[in-house]
């Protein structure tokens, strides 16, 4: 039975074959998208995925941002070196923060909640607890 096809018809069926596949395939998973490339209009990639672009004016990306802190906060700790008290840091890192819209945002929050713990006693020998920190935020905020 096999030899009464040949390689080229072979290959041509399993072809076809493949071919209808993908099409249902692409039909199925991907019908909006083929829809928008049909319509002629392309939508932009950060668009698509839902991806906000960060270089508007008067937007700031919030990761460069929180780095922007973080760095301000060490800086604040290195200057205050050793013999630093807490209110004294406690106040600094309250100013930074003030301006801060990341800072609502319990993610950013933690982050900065965890920085503030260990490097304060890593760069300053200060032991702060998360509830200390919090206490001082929520009575500042």
């Amino acid at each position: 039975m096999l030899e009464a096809i040949s390689w080229k018809e072979y290959l041509m069926g399993t072809g076809i074959v493949a071919l209808g596949y993908y099409a249902v395939v692409i039909s199925i998973y991907y019908k909006n998208d083929v829809r928008t490339l049909l319509s002629g209009r392309f939508p932009d990639q950060a668009e698509k995925k839902g991806k906000v672009d960060w270089s508007e004016e008067g937007s700031k990306d919030p990761m460069e941002e929180l780095e922007t802190v973080v760095s301000d906060i060490r800086s604040i700790l290195e200057g205050a070196g050793k013999n630093a008290e807490k209110a004294e840091i406690l106040e600094r890192t309250g100013r930074i923060l003030q301006n801060y819209s990341g800072f609502r945002e319990p993610a950013y929050r933690v982050a900065i909640r965890n920085f503030l713990i260990l490097h304060s006693e890593e760069i300053c020998g200060l032991d702060f607890s998360d509830g200390e920190l919090e206490a001082y935020w929520e009575h500042k905020g």
